[in-house]
């Protein structure tokens, strides 16, 4: 039937407990926005707990100790909204995420890198949604 997945089997239902989240990692110095994985995750727990497990999933993107941040993608029309995700709140109630929400996971940036002289337009997650929304408006 319709939403059956490869050979006719459908997904397992998502516990009430738990809440299915997708994760994009944001390359400010590429300008890629990309998939890397989904995470079923407790809806009761903290951010901080998953912080290992996303970045296993991430593990080729990151350089080893690189920090990151996580901005929810919210939407995008008729304007951009994507917020940064406070690590310590608890992901159903405190950060109010839901099963398919997007969470984009972006590298920081430290001085000295914006010291080599590598321009990086769209620093942070938002900016590079809006430009991305903008583009998009013929």
């Amino acid at each position: 039937g319709a939403g059956d997945g490869p050979a006719g089997l459908s997904p397992p239902p998502i516990p009430k407990s738990h809440i299915l989240l997708f994760f994009k990692f944001y390359d400010p110095r590429t300008e890629t926005l990309e998939f890397f994985g989904h995470l079923l995750l407790h809806r009761e727990s903290r951010l901080s707990e998953h912080r290992d497990a996303v970045m296993r999933l991430a593990a080729d993107r990151l350089r080893p100790g690189q920090d990151f941040v996580l901005y929810e993608e919210i939407k995008l029309d008729p304007s951009v909204f994507c917020e940064e995700k406070d690590w310590e709140g608890q992901l159903g109630s405190d950060l109010q995420l839901g099963n398919g929400d997007i969470l984009c996971m972006q590298p920081v940036i430290g001085p000295s890198e914006v010291d080599t002289g590598v321009e990086v337009p769209y620093r942070a997650v938002p900016e590079f949604l809006e430009y991305i929304r903008r583009q998009r408006v013929v």
